[in-house]
């Protein structure tokens, strides 16, 4: 893997380019180096610690996310849909399926996720996938941890999926109900999910989704993240106003009660 991070670094920057011909001739090329990239990813590196192994992949993940912005939308969907059905195997077989597998396929996830050129109905599929690693602890700490990652990429990166009125109270009832099965490693992960929700979010029921989070929040006791939502929301008095009325009547702290 070391000797062919700097090649990935190169190809990845090239990604990052506006000049239409090099973009052309990117993506001709696209398709053939997609899938070398991710057996880069999931082939694992004899002889390189650990960390540093991890290290690398995180580097190739950037450059999957990059080379699939410029690949033909349909190849990328086949490969999505090619690793959704190897990453399903890895959870009917949990027992006999590696946490490293299933981290490599989660990191495979969510470089795709973070390209941002996945249709809907993928993003979907991907958010049911990533429900049984969050509600099923028998997946492993480290599992567990990257799939809240890559849900807070899909927060992060389809924003408007996540809020969405069918979408957004599954979501936070999700996180609701992970409260206790979390493992250590992954509650400020599936924190920052909740957090992530609420960026942007200027629809009329924002108020009451606040109010929900700091319920969550509350009952993790992660009072460092209900201050992060106290000095984000008092920044807007309407809303601020609001979330106190609305946990003055479900009996859930107030932000001033952090002071």
């Amino acid at each position: 893997h070391s000797q062919k991070i700097p090649i990935v670094t190169g190809l990845s920057e090239l990604c990052k380019g506006h000049v239409a011909a090099k973009q052309a001739s990117l993506a001709n090329s696209a398709p053939a180096l997609l899938p070398i990239l991710f057996k880069l990813v999931t082939t694992p590196a004899c002889g390189d610690a650990k960390s540093e192994n991890q290290q690398q992949k995180q580097c190739i993940a950037r450059a999957i996310s990059n080379v699939a912005r410029v690949c033909p939308p349909s190849h990328v969907e086949a490969l999505f849909q090619k690793l959704m059905h190897k990453t399903l195997d890895a959870i009917n077989t949990a027992e006999n399926t590696s946490a490293d597998t299933k981290c490599d396929l989660l990191l495979l996830a969510q470089a795709l996720v973070a390209s941002e050129v996945l249709e809907q109905k993928s993003v979907d599929f991907l958010f049911r996938v990533l429900k049984s690693f969050c509600e099923d602890d028998e997946h492993g700490a480290r599992a567990q941890k990257r799939a809240y990652n890559v849900l807070l990429s899909i927060c992060t990166n389809y924003h408007s999926f996540v809020v969405d009125e069918s979408r957004v109270e599954i979501l936070i009832d999700l996180l609701y109900r992970t409260t206790i099965s979390s493992h250590v490693a992954s509650r400020y992960w599936r924190l920052s999910c909740l957090l992530a929700i609420l960026q942007g979010d200027e629809t009329p029921d924002a108020k009451i989704r606040v109010s929900s989070i700091l319920g969550v929040c509350y009952f993790s006791q992660s009072y460092r993240i209900i201050a992060f939502f106290d000095s984000r929301f008092r920044r807007n008095a309407t809303l601020h106003k609001g979330c106190e009325q609305e946990n003055s009547r479900s009996g859930i702290l107030l932000f001033g009660d952090l002071a």
